[in-house]
């Protein structure tokens, strides 16, 4: 097995494989929604809308945001982080 001997590159290939494989739009558009719930009315995340209607298990139908994309740099770029980090702390530890 490929597996068994250490195969880096193999096992990263299996790894991308299942987690593609296994995608579901719905269930990230589901995520998506409690998301906003959740953090939406925080001072700088902005949560696009999810568009469930046209949303199938391989297509995910968001709302399209104007803004420049990452990454940012100087104070900026640290502002992002810490927003991401907070989310993240949040989740972890109040919300699930």
């Amino acid at each position: 097995s490929k597996m068994r001997g250490g195969d880096i590159v193999g096992i990263a290939d299996q790894f991308g494989m299942q987690l593609f494989g296994e995608l579901d739009y719905i269930r990230e558009a589901n995520n998506c929604e409690r998301f906003g719930e959740l953090y939406g009315e925080w001072e700088n995340v902005m949560v696009p809308d999810v568009c469930t209607p046209l949303t199938r298990k391989k297509v995910l139908v968001m709302e399209w945001v104007n803004g420049e994309k990452g990454p940012w740099p100087g104070d900026d770029g640290i502002k992002m982080v810490r927003i991401g980090l907070k989310c993240s702390v949040d989740q972890l530890m109040t919300t699930g």
